[in-house]
């Protein structure tokens, strides 16, 4: 994550628990029959980033997807901090 991101410093700053997802979003089609990690990494360079105007993610799968695995941690977390 870049190093200028602070949004676990508000957290820490009432003491509360926080946690920072970065949930994919880009479309699977530029990385088809990539051979190398430096092929996969000139694909991810040319991407905009969630600050960036030119973002907007594929909705689906990750809408579906990303909304399953945050329920599905945030369930885990309060049932086993319910048996504290």
């Amino acid at each position: 994550m870049p190093g200028s991101e602070d949004v676990g410093w508000f957290a820490t700053s009432v003491g509360v628990p926080c946690v920072y997802w970065a949930l994919g979003g880009a479309d699977p089609a530029p990385f088809e029959g990539l051979a190398t990690v430096d092929e996969f990494m000139t694909v991810v360079a040319s991407l905009p980033g969630n600050h960036s105007p030119q973002y907007a993610p594929v909705i689906e799968p990750t809408l579906s997807v990303g909304t399953a695995a945050l329920v599905g941690a945030a369930r885990e977390w309060l049932d086993g901090n319910r048996l504290r």
